[in-house]
């Protein structure tokens, strides 16, 4: 069984997410390393697919820290927007909206 990831990273959009009434979780699943992260704000979700360490839509919230980011690890501190992007990922088609 995969664990969810430990990355500070992550931690600081689940804290951001938090506060504004929403959560976010970690389900298991797919290819090695595989999984999804699943964000729930005000009855709206959103599903944010991560194989292995391949970058993600989550990590885009992020500064990069080289040109050309192939990994997540290729990411720092959340860019200065980041509450409004990670709200706006609740705004795709598809979710509740």
């Amino acid at each position: 069984m995969h664990e969810e990831p430990k990355l500070p990273a992550y931690d600081a959009l689940r804290k951001l997410l938090s506060s504004a009434g929403g959560e976010m979780s970690w389900k298991p699943g797919g290819s090695p390393g595989g999984g999804s992260w699943n964000l729930t704000l005000h009855r709206r979700t959103f599903s944010v697919q991560a194989r292995d360490n391949s970058p993600n839509l989550l990590d885009w919230l992020h500064v990069p820290t080289v040109a050309r980011p192939t990994t997540w690890s290729e990411f720092g501190d959340l860019k200065e927007d980041a509450f409004w992007r990670l709200i706006g990922l609740f705004m795709y088609k598809g979710n509740g909206v």
